[in-house]
């Protein structure tokens, strides 16, 4: 029940945010965009080349158990037209959802060095805009500064990246705007490329927007361990109080993953 109520849309980030699963609470290193050069042609009698491992840059992730107990009485249990522990279960699904979208929406506003000593939104990494008064420049800059990554595999392997911009991240008061603009520039091309746009309430003191890729190409990546796909809900019997406990967990980390799926409008 809990799964199917986690899996409902409320937190705009499970739009956007990618999701992997991790094997055990060590910190876990991970090559950031795992990329490989494209593939090179292999003439009769020579030698294919040899690459040792994806590349990107080396980040890490750790799981961390989030969770709480709550004590509920038999009268309230007992409220059934109130359908109180299906309730119950869906408020505990919207605590985890506000949890990851709080740990998602601080990391893109406080931009932490996570990057071979550099922030996630540098000018190193061709993927900040100034902002202006005029959104439809900023949202041109914006898509050129994403679909122009590339990467650097070595001196003579030097390629374009193709990532897709998909969201546009505001605050209400800038949504709007944003959506007159999307909307304009979405007229012309096909549904592979549209934007959307994604009102974050979280972003009302933040002065900026973002765009971001889809979450097969997203930068911030939600970590869960191995086989728990929502949080947990155990139950005990408390008989000196007549109710029940209901104990929630569950064990993930928000973590960046890469820097070029975002693009900081600021």
């Amino acid at each position: 029940m809990l799964l199917e109520k986690f899996k409902e849309k409320s937190g705009n980030w499970k739009l956007w945010v990618r999701e992997a699963e991790l094997d055990n609470f060590n910190i876990a290193n991970i090559i950031s965009a795992e990329l490989l050069p494209e593939p090179g042609l292999v003439k009769e009698r020579l030698y294919y080349r040899r690459f040792n491992n994806v590349f990107g840059e080396l980040v890490n992730a750790q799981l961390s158990t989030y969770g709480d107990i709550l004590a509920v009485d038999r009268q309230t249990l007992l409220g059934e037209s109130y359908k109180a522990f299906d309730s119950l279960i869906r408020t505990i699904s919207y605590a985890y959802d506000r949890k990851i979208s709080g740990m998602v929406y601080s990391i893109l506003k406080d931009n932490p060095v996570f990057f071979e000593g550099r922030e996630i939104f540098h000018a190193d990494h061709n993927n900040v805009v100034t902002k202006t008064s005029d959104f439809t420049a900023d949202l041109s800059k914006a898509l050129e500064k994403m679909y122009g990554q590339k990467y650097d595999y070595s001196e003579e392997i030097k390629e374009q990246l193709s990532i897709q911009p998909k969201h546009v991240i505001t605050s209400p008061a800038q949504s709007l705007e944003a959506s007159k603009v999307v909307g304009e520039y979405n007229k012309a091309l096909s549904d592979e490329q549209k934007l959307s746009v994604l009102v974050e309430p979280r972003l009302i003191d933040f002065g900026g927007w973002f765009l971001s890729a889809g979450k097969e190409q997203s930068s911030i990546c939600l970590y869960r361990l191995r086989g728990s796909d929502a949080p947990a809900v155990l139950t005990k019997n408390v008989m000196s109080t007549d109710g029940l406990e209901v104990k929630h967990r569950w064990d993930f980390d928000v973590a960046p993953v890469d820097y070029r799926g975002l693009v900081r409008v600021l």
